[in-house]
């Protein structure tokens, strides 16, 4: 390999060595080691090659034997989910009623008298599908019992966040107490939007007893029944998209694609991160 210094060639200021970097190129190799200019690759090779190319005024990097891979691109990303996932209370690890009830009256010991309790569905995140399944009743909670954990605050458990999850076979779930349908204004005379939205009642008196199931592509509750509810706000967004990033850069991920079904918020949050 020809490593001769040349003016116009760009000055080594990385080496990667002792490991094995899939260089994706069109023979496929598997090599020792690469050198790095200016945040691009300048070649790949074996460690002495490259350690020569590098010369002395590169940073070196040991590998220790670990695998460096090109950055995976995410063609069908709605990557603003991860970072949103922490705005509002996770009930991860309820395995009962009374876990959930414990959960929930632990937020209200911090929240002030009316203030609103949003958490994130009930299940096992991040596709929530055994829903009610991960409870020992088997059931979802009632308002009555949202009512015991929290009597002085409207609670609103959310349905799951993303397209499509109530078309897989099992319904979208969310849940609200006495306070919340007070006032979202629902009450035993209130109909769904439309028939893909079931209220579950009491049998006894017909009163709404704070559970909705939805068999839609989104979930329609929280954008009508319950949109008195907080959602998640564009001030949530562009620091959620930021956490987003982080992760999805730790996993390799440095590119994704957003165009399909993504909300104009979220393609408003993209285009102020890029001006920031």
């Amino acid at each position: 390999m020809h490593t001769d210094s040349h003016p116009s060639e760009p000055t080594p200021d990385l080496l990667l060595a002792g490991g094995k970097i899939l260089t994706a190129d069109s023979a496929s190799r598997i090599v020792e080691a690469m050198v790095v200019a200016d945040g691009k690759v300048l070649a790949a090779g074996n460690n002495a090659e490259m350690t020569a190319l590098a010369g002395k005024g590169a940073t070196r990097i040991d590998l220790g034997g670990r695998t460096v891979i090109p950055g995976l691109i995410d063609g069908h990303a709605h990557m603003d989910n991860e970072g949103l996932k922490n705005i509002f209370p996770s009930l991860t690890g309820c395995r009962s009623i009374g876990d959930v009830q414990d959960r929930i009256a632990e937020l209200a010991r911090h929240a002030k008298p009316g203030e609103w309790i949003v958490t994130m569905p009930i299940g096992t995140p991040p596709y929530y599908r055994d829903g009610a399944e991960c409870l020992e009743e088997a059931r979802y909670p009632t308002r009555q019992e949202l009512d015991k954990a929290a009597p002085d605050n409207p609670v609103y458990i959310k349905p799951i966040l993303g397209y499509w999850r109530g078309l897989g076979g099992f319904p979208l779930v969310s849940i609200a107490n006495s306070r919340a349908l007070q006032l979202a204004g629902i009450g035993r005379e209130t109909l769904p939007p439309w028939g893909g939205i079931h209220m579950d009642r009491d049998l006894a008196n017909g009163e709404p007893n704070g559970i909705f199931y939805e068999w839609t592509q989104i979930s329609l509750v929280e954008m009508t029944l319950m949109r008195v509810a907080p959602a998640f706000a564009n001030e949530h967004r562009l620091p959620a998209l930021r956490r987003s990033m982080a992760v999805y850069n730790a996993f390799g991920t440095t590119s994704v694609v957003e165009t399909h079904g993504v909300m104009d918020e979220v393609i408003q949050t993209y285009r102020a991160l890029e001006q920031a």
